[in-house]
Order: C-alpha cells, then structure tokens, then sequence
C-alpha cells in the first residue's frame, strides 16, 4: 500500500461522467492529456482517457457503444500512429480517429495524411477543435473523399508579449 498520494502509480484511464458524444483522448503526456479531459468535458463531451496506444485499444474495446470519437496524439509512445489507425479502419471502421500534431511532429503527421487520416496541427484554437470533433462524432461518413487538411488545421497567431494587434 502506497504510504503517500505521490506513491500512487499514474492511472492508465480516466472515465468521465457520460453526458455527451463520447470521446477517446489519447496522449502520453498526463498534463496535456488531463487538459483536453477537463477542457472537453466542460465543453459537454463524455471524455475518457488513455496515455498510450495500447491503452486506447483496451478502452475503445471496453467503450465501443460509448466512444464516437478517438483524438490522439500523432506521437504515441508505443504504437505508430499509422498502425494504429490501420488497425482502427479494418475492425472498427466507422469510428472517427482524429491525430493532433505540433511542430515538432510533422514527420510523424505526413504517413498519418498519406494514409488518409485526419490530422489538427497545434497550437489550435478550442473553439475549432470542438466543431470538428463534434462534426465527426455527428456523421463521420461527410468526410469522405474530403482533404480535412484544408479544412480543419489552423496554425493559431498568438502575439508577443507588449506586441498589439
């Protein structure tokens, strides 16, 4: 038994309290991963979490009426992204799979596009984050046959300090 809260290991998944359509958040980082939980949830999605690929696999499975939407991280620690969404369209096809990116992922990002994935570049703004998650857990099937690059990424402009608008 731990013998204090900083001995408890770090949960692997964090159901929400249903109350929207159903999203999967997917990341290795806990803090940002726990952002977008709150974030989303506020927002009035039911959120579960996972911090690996694995482990978006193994809540998907638990979850599968309840997740209409999975977004991850382009970077999972233990699963390419690709694998992943390759596995996701041959026994799951219909669930949407959305990919997040920053800079530093972009290498990441292009087989996930090849592959005819969705990928948000961030930063992003949560105004469009939640409309496209909300479009895609409303009919994933509008998206077909459409570049969401051009649709959906949007490199936020965030000002310097002192700088004004």
């Amino acid at each position: 038994m731990p013998s204090t809260i900083n001995d408890l290991p770090e949960p692997d998944v964090l159901p929400m309290t249903p109350r929207g359509p159903g999203l999967l958040v997917v990341d290795a980082d806990r803090s940002a991963r726990l952002q977008l939980a709150q974030d989303l949830t506020s927002a009035g999605f039911s959120v579960w979490t996972a911090p690996s690929g694995e482990a978006a696999l193994d809540t998907y499975l638990r979850h599968t009426g309840d997740i209409d939407v999975m977004l991850l991280s382009v970077a999972l620690p233990d699963l390419p992204a690709t694998e992943f969404l390759g596995w996701i369209r041959r026994h799951y096809p219909g669930v949407p799979c959305c990919f997040l990116a920053g800079v530093d992922d972009l290498p990441a990002a292009a087989p996930v596009k090849a592959a005819g994935g969705i990928v948000l570049y961030r930063p992003l703004s949560f105004h469009r984050l939640t409309a496209v998650i909300r479009r895609l857990a409303s009919d994933p099937a509008q998206l077909d046959g459409y570049d969401p690059g051009s649709a959906f990424t949007e490199w936020q402009v965030v000002p310097r300090p002192g700088r004004v608008r």
